[in-house]
């Protein structure tokens, strides 16, 4: 067996397509910013779409170095409680993460409109939903340029 029979032959029909460095990481500025809808977040038509920035946009970072400011001196002796790290979270979501929902409705079937307040009262009782907005909005998938091809109709 040669060496050149574990390379890939890039110069065929079969080959996969290349892509530039553009096509894999470029994202959607605004997007990260102002927010993206993501529909039925939970999946099976329950209708849940909620609008969320990326974890690393100005807004949440913004938010949770505001947060931190209480807790500085803990955060570099390396105090800081797992509970007030899981309240930050939650809090960063609802002020810097989280920007709107649709389809939303209280323990009493009403809709819950869209406040920091109502987020991070259904945010601290659904650990659930904080791993799903934690996990849209990290992804770099999410919030990924279309590339031009497929904007114009290709």
């Amino acid at each position: 067996m040669s060496e050149t029979d574990n390379v890939a032959d890039v110069t065929t029909t079969d080959a996969d397509e290349i892509l530039s460095i553009w096509d894999i990481a470029e994202t959607d500025v605004d997007a990260e910013e102002t927010g993206k809808w993501f529909e039925d977040v939970f999946g099976n038509g329950t209708k849940v779409d909620l609008k969320l920035r990326r974890f690393t946009s100005k807004a949440s970072l913004k938010a949770r170095q505001k947060l931190e400011a209480p807790y500085r001196r803990k955060q570099k002796k390396g105090d800081l409680p797992e509970a007030v790290t899981d309240a930050l979270m939650i809090d960063q979501i609802a002020e810097g993460i989280l920007v709107d929902w649709k389809g939303v409705y209280g323990r009493d079937k009403k809709p819950l409109p869209f406040t920091v307040a109502n987020a991070k009262l259904i945010l601290k009782a659904l650990p659930e939903l904080v791993k799903i907005v934690g996990n849209l909005s990290l992804r770099l998938d999410n919030f990924r340029l279309d590339r031009r091809e497929d904007i114009e109709g290709n």
